[in-house]
């Protein structure tokens, strides 16, 4: 959900911030409050968590802030930052953007929440109002730990990003560089789920360590996935993955759906007939309705151009949320680039 565009960039809130939100204002309203400020009222609890936790959304919102204004500063495009459960994610257009500044990018984010960090215990050694005492006291030993969990080098934290850095500084290969990295992190990741069963075990809580890791698993696995996938669409050109569309008589979308290969599209009246537009119809309506009601004109779909890669095309397919681009009267769809990948010899070893 895109809740704000900051100087041209989206800030997007995972579904999981709500989650996070919820458990953690919980949290800092029955537990961490009134341990160290005993003697408040419950409402008084629950507001210090509310604004802890709104404070703490925005200090992780200027940690990927500082990612994204690095970014720009050395010609790297951020199109998006993306909050997740545990931190966020600026999404940049580009992994090809030098060691030199993913190493600087990288170090942006912890050198802010070490800054904001600074900012909150500073106000909070010199205040003396009990409400702006207990929420900074808060604040800054997150903070702290923010840009510290943040420089372990496990990829894809931003130490593990440094770290890649450097190796890609010494290997000039960002594939292996990025296989490396990835490993670090994934048995970082396994580290802290064993850490947090281990706590269970002992009758404490290891709820957040087992949920980290599972996330920091997912996401490392998922992103040196993500690389290699866009390294191979980058070398193809569009024609190797274009199709030129049978053209059918109009029936019922019972028939052609029956006799002809799933999933294919289809040119009826001159329209491209799209067998997705028809997922969760009965078989008693397929039978009525003709195909032709499920037709797109070519004009209505992203568009490929002869000087595209196929990552080009694919990215403006994902970005309006669309099966089929269309290459002249021609088509190329999400799923034949999809499986084309899996299919390619050499996916997993990139030269």
């Amino acid at each position: 959900m895109q809740i704000a565009k900051v100087k041209g960039v989206k800030v997007v809130l995972h579904w999981s911030w709500w989650l996070v939100a919820v458990l953690l204002t919980s949290g800092l309203a029955t537990g961490f409050f009134p341990y160290f400020f005993p003697g408040l009222s419950s409402t008084y609890y629950l507001s210090l968590g509310l604004a802890s936790v709104v404070l703490l959304f925005l200090s992780v919102l200027l940690h990927e802030m500082a990612h994204t204004f690095v970014a720009r500063e050395s010609g790297v495009m951020v199109d998006s930052i993306t909050l997740f459960f545990f931190g966020g994610v600026s999404n940049i257009e580009s992994e090809e953007i030098g060691a030199r500044n993913e190493f600087l990018l990288s170090l942006a984010g912890p050198i802010m929440s070490l800054f904001l960090g600074y900012i909150f215990w500073i106000v909070n050694y010199y205040s003396g109002v009990i409400w702006l005492s207990a929420v900074t006291f808060y604040l800054y030993q997150i903070n702290f730990l923010l840009a510290l969990f943040n420089l372990v080098p496990a990829y894809p934290l931003d130490g593990g990003r440094v770290f890649r850095a450097v190796l890609h500084k010494f290997t000039r290969n960002l594939e292996k560089s990025t296989k490396i990295a990835a490993m670090l992190g994934k048995f970082f990741a396994i580290t802290l789920v064993c850490y947090g069963l281990l706590l269970t075990l002992f009758g404490m809580s290891g709820l957040w360590f087992i949920l980290l890791g599972c996330f920091l698993y997912f996401i490392a696995g998922s992103s040196y996935d993500h690389l290699l996938f866009k390294r191979v669409l980058e070398h193809w050109d569009i024609t190797h993955v274009y199709e030129v569309p049978e053209t059918v008589d109009d029936a019922s979308v019972y028939d052609v759906l029956r006799y002809n290969e799933p999933g294919t599209v289809y040119i009826i009246n001159a329209k491209l007939f799209l067998p997705e537009l028809t997922r969760g119809m009965s078989v008693d309506a397929q039978k009525l309705m003709k195909a032709s009601n499920f037709t797109v004109n070519f004009t209505e779909l992203p568009y490929a151009s002869k000087h595209d890669t196929v990552y080009d095309v694919y990215k403006r397919m994902m970005s309006k949320n669309a099966s089929v681009a269309v290459y002249g009267k021609r088509i190329i769809r999400k799923h034949r680039i999809e499986q084309s990948v899996k299919d390619y010899a050499d996916y997993k070893v990139m030269p």
